[in-house]
């Protein structure tokens, strides 16, 4: 029985559930997530679930914040100057702004707060500092070496 490595190419079901309930992500009444998996096409939390899964297996688990997608930390909240936000137009709490990063990378970053001279952007994964209910099932599977 081939079990998922890192290389192959996978097709799984995901569904993250906070702890009160709230459905953060589920593909199962969908279409399944494609990822090649050690590439970073999913989050690392989720990529040690699949690792090692079989076609058609299933697993429930929990994860505390700090196997899931870490613990929330101030240092990844920034204030930053009104005027670098003047070509958004008007801006909104809540708001998800991309900032692109020296070496090209999109990441995202949730705006907390607002005034006349400043916005305060959270870069926090939203999920950060939540237990998470996670059910992953291995729906398909690509050996890296089958890949071209």
């Amino acid at each position: 029985m081939q079990r998922a490595a890192l290389g192959d190419a996978v097709e799984v079901h995901i569904r993250i559930e906070l702890e009160d309930g709230l459905v953060a992500e589920d593909t199962f009444a969908d279409e399944p997530i494609t990822a090649v998996l050690g590439q970073g096409d999913i989050h690392a939390c989720l990529e040690r679930q699949v690792l090692g899964m079989a076609v058609g297996e299933e697993r429930n688990l929990t994860l505390e914040p700090e196997e899931g997608f870490g613990l929330r930390t101030q240092e990844a909240v920034h204030t930053l100057s009104r005027s670098a936000f003047s070509a958004l137009g008007p801006l909104e709490v809540g708001q998800i702004v991309a900032f692109e990063t020296p070496s090209g990378q999109r990441l995202p970053g949730a705006i907390r707060g607002i005034d006349d001279r400043a916005v305060v952007v959270d870069f926090n994964h939203p999920l950060a500092g939540h237990r998470l209910r996670l059910r992953v099932r291995l729906v398909g599977l690509r050996r890296s070496r089958d890949a071209s």
